[in-house]
């Protein structure tokens, strides 16, 4: 907008009479600068007289309409001028709505700002509000919490950031499904294997990970295994998962590292064929190996575990071939087989 047109709406038209008709032409620009996020203009308008927390029909204000365009520099204007931040829409949308969802109008659900950040798989307002400490595990009107939504959706990203925050896992739906159940349900297998690993992290893992060793940050947890031979075991492990172990070992691997019978179940849930079961153990196998501690001997617990489920020829078939590539020096706790 040019000074020249600003000029012309910040006098009263000598063509119109009447001062509701001077502010009704205020507000018709004053709405048309809202949606273009000519913040300048936005705020020249409110010291003649825009009424910042005026309503349209649907109950909605400059600051929901500024939310949901995503202009923060209008944002950070109407909130000079102490816009109402909590103001509710006819249907219960506050601004902080708006800005988590892009506009998602489902909060007839009962849904919370964070179940519509979700919603949208806003990354970044997800990771706002929880270090905002908002209740990460609070249920809308179906019992789902956040990672519900999340799961249910297969939002990857989504999920990682709320497990990574400590939403509950344990939590059921409507329906009585858990997070795990629901990836499991929707064949979101990189979901499943990362809520095993969180529950695991939290379960198991957490308390030793973070007494003597370096903390282990969640995320990173999520995505890539910590141990410093990880990177060489990936490479064992898919051998012994494809070739080596017979269709049932995988089960009894799982019970001797106490996984549930739940996380099994959810493994198991994927099916690429006949063959399935060599995917499932090196599912297994690569979750289990997120779990190991830094400082422990990766190849010493394969073989403990291959011989508690009777498979002691192929336990001392790997140690001969670890002690084959050991380097003659000995490296201490990372030694292979010290």
């Amino acid at each position: 907008m040019s000074p020249l047109q600003f000029r012309k709406f910040s006098q009263p038209d000598n063509k119109i009479t009447g001062v509701f008709k001077y502010f009704r032409k205020v507000k018709q620009l004053y709405m048309l600068q809202l949606h273009k996020g000519h913040h300048h203009v936005v705020k020249r308008l409110l010291m003649i007289g825009a009424l910042v927390d005026d309503r349209d029909v649907d109950g909605k204000t400059a600051l929901h309409v500024a939310a949901d365009n995503g202009h923060a520099d209008v944002v950070d204007v109407l909130l000079e001028f102490n816009a109402g931040a909590d103001t509710e829409t006819i249907k219960g949308m506050t601004p902080l709505h708006f800005a988590a969802t892009n506009g998602h109008d489902e909060n007839f659900q009962g849904n919370t700002a964070l179940h519509l950040a979700t919603l949208g798989n806003s990354r970044h307002i997800i990771e706002i509000l929880i270090q905002a400490n908002c209740d990460i595990n609070i249920a809308n009107n179906r019992q789902q919490t956040a990672i519900h939504v999340a799961v249910e959706n297969g939002f990857q990203e989504s999920v990682e950031v709320l497990l990574a925050g400590g939403a509950n896992l344990s939590r059921r739906e409507k329906l009585g499904k858990t997070p795990l159940q629901l990836a499991s349900r929707g064949s979101f297998v990189a979901i499943v294997d990362m809520i095993i690993k969180a529950e695991r992290y939290y379960a198991v893992t957490r308390e030793y990970m973070e007494q003597e060793l370096d903390y282990v940050d969640p995320h990173q947890y999520l995505r890539t295994p910590k141990h410093p031979s990880s990177t060489q075991m990936k490479d064992i492990l898919w051998k012994l998962a494809t070739k080596q172990l017979k269709p049932g070992d995988w089960k009894k691997l799982a019970v001797h590292w106490k996984f549930t019978s739940d996380h099994i179940r959810c493994i198991e849930h994927q099916y690429t064929g006949t063959n399935s079961h060599r995917e499932h153990g090196f599912r297994l196998l690569m979750i289990w190996l997120h779990g190991v501690r830094k400082d422990e001997n990766v190849i010493k617990l394969l073989f403990e575990a291959l011989v508690a489920i009777d498979r002691r020829g192929l336990a001392e078939q790997m140690r001969g071939k670890s002690e084959a590539r050991s380097p003659k020096v000995c490296m201490g706790k990372m030694c292979a087989m010290c």
